[in-house]
């Protein structure tokens, strides 16, 4: 059972709730998407690709949604806030020793997982940038492919059912084709292969 929330930090036991809802929550759509996936084996693949989609937004949505739902309000948290009279402030005044708190220790382990936990997030995004200034230096280093190489491309995306053919350039920094760029994909080749290989 998950002990009262600290009303004193309330950020910090908000994030913290919402981590412990979130590993319920991620767990329940991926089990729910891989039943989904299985009876939508014999369809296409444009469906479960959108299903998957929607899996990763109710994931990245359910955290927010914890965020309202456990969130303490300013109302409430003014309404549970201390209040102290002259009489209590006295007697707080002459007390030799300290009342020790009964939540420090879960206070503590907040304040823990809620640092670790950010301190991963800035680790993913550091991870995440690095990827960007990658793709974007191999799309750099792309040069156009000549007009037969062009031509047979577009065939062969027509075959495909492609309605728009991204551009296909030559780079000597990849070894496999590929593809690279989300908005604007780009179809990365082998600068080894017009040497090797002929147009048709």
């Amino acid at each position: 059972m998950i002990p009262a929330f600290s009303w004193t930090e309330p950020v910090i036991g908000t994030l913290f709730l919402v981590l412990l809802h979130s590993l319920w929550q991620a767990t329940a759509v991926a089990v729910g998407l891989m039943f989904v996936l299985v009876m939508l084996r014999g369809h296409s693949a444009r469906l479960r690709y959108i299903v998957a989609v929607g899996a990763l937004a109710l994931t990245a949505a359910a955290p927010v949604a914890t965020w309202i739902t456990v969130a303490p309000s300013p109302a409430i948290q003014q309404s549970v806030a201390p209040q102290f009279d002259s009489v209590t402030l006295a007697a707080a005044s002459l007390a030799e020793q300290p009342v020790a708190q009964p939540n420090s220790a879960w206070t503590t382990a907040q304040r823990w997982t809620v640092t670790v936990w950010l301190a991963g997030v800035v680790l993913m995004l550091l991870r995440l940038s690095l990827g960007w200034w990658f793709i974007v230096r191999l799309k750099q280093s792309g040069s156009p492919i000549s007009a037969e190489w062009n031509r047979q491309a577009g065939d062969i995306a027509q075959r495909l059912g492609l309605r728009k053919l991204p551009p296909v350039l030559l780079s000597q920094r990849v070894a496999e084709a590929m593809v690279v760029g989300v908005l604007r994909p780009v179809i990365l080749l082998p600068a080894s292969w017009i040497l090797e290989l002929p147009p048709e």
